[in-house]
């Protein structure tokens, strides 16, 4: 299914290896990152000539160039056996695996790739990107891909362009970076697959140490989950983590505990009820009090119904 849109983010503008590359580099990274069939793995077809007609005046050689100096720097990754191109940040900042729905997108898209050489990139980033961030939520449905073979991008040749186009290059060209220094850093060069995908500078929504998800699948009233994971940091360092799985059992295992009457998980936190004792038993016998005590009133109301309707009728025999 082809994208109906493609979100760039804007700190690709204070970003310094970017702002490195030259205008026709930056234009093709944005082209490339912009096509409908981008797929969840940051693929897409190459062919420098059909690029070439998405501006007039654009040539298969400047477009070749272009992509000359976007693989130097490996911004882009080119098999031109298979035609195949691969955005190599993509997979990386896109936001992908912080949903295991999108991550299971990027599942099946990763066997669609026909080059191996750029299914071992993938890999590669997605290990990277592990490393960084092991307790992201997709990675429970696509982890198997880490056991794949990797193939680090700077070992790979740098694609070169056409015999007409090295024909045509321009008397000054980049400054060539060693393969040492040829890994941009993990600044946000892609686009975002969603309007609501997160950016570095925003919050992982969903994601939370698994820490906290084991104890928050623990408690009884799941409500309020972001002001709950506030609380909890709070809380723990006040509190063990032993100590805190140990209360919230007590207080949902706690038969006095009515679920209309159970408190948020922050509210809980904040009161620091992982020390309470167990709720006290309801009173029987004051119950059965109140149950009697209801049962007279309600006794003595219908007998001064009954006596206020014989007055009444009284009153109206006499009056008729």
């Amino acid at each position: 299914m082809a994208r109906e849109h493609a979100r760039i983010q804007t700190a690709i503008w204070i970003d310094d290896d970017f702002l490195d590359l030259t205008p026709a580099a930056q234009h093709l990274y944005l082209v490339v990152t912009t096509q409908m069939t981008l797929n969840f793995c940051g693929v897409t077809t190459w062919h420098a000539g059909r690029i070439s007609q998405l501006a007039n005046g654009w040539t298969v050689a400047a477009v070749e160039e272009a992509a000359a100096e976007l693989s130097e720097r490996l911004y882009l990754v080119i098999d031109e056996t298979t035609g195949e191109v691969l955005v190599r940040s993509f997979i990386r900042n896109d936001g992908l695996l912080v949903s295991p729905n999108i991550a299971k997108a990027m599942y099946r898209t990763f066997s669609e790739i026909g080059s191996r050489t750029l299914r071992g990139v993938v890999v590669h980033e997605l290990t990277r990107k592990h490393a960084e961030e092991p307790h992201l939520k997709g990675w429970d449905v696509c982890s198997d891909l880490l056991t794949k073979r990797a193939v680090d991008p700077r070992s790979l040749e740098v694609f070169n362009p056409s015999k007409t186009t090295v024909e045509t290059l321009p008397e000054t060209l980049p400054v060539t970076l060693s393969k040492e220094d040829r890994n941009p850093s993990p600044a946000p060069y892609s686009l975002l697959p969603t309007p609501n995908s997160p950016t570095p500078d925003s919050p992982q929504r969903s994601s939370y140490p698994d820490e906290f998800e084991h104890v928050w699948n623990l408690y009884p009233l799941k409500r309020d989950k972001k002001a709950a994971y506030k609380a909890y940091l709070k809380a723990s360092k006040e509190v063990t983590k032993d100590a805190l799985i140990e209360g919230v059992v007590r207080y949902r295992d706690d038969p006095n505990r009515k679920p209309q009457f159970t408190k948020h998980f922050s509210t809980w936190l904040n009161a620091g009820s992982w020390d309470d004792e167990a709720l006290p038993a309801p009173d029987l016998s004051v119950q059965r009090m109140d149950h009697s005590a209801r049962a007279k009133a309600k006794e003595a109301d219908m007998l001064a119904r009954f006596q206020a309707s014989q007055e009444q009728q009284q009153f109206l025999g006499i009056e008729a």
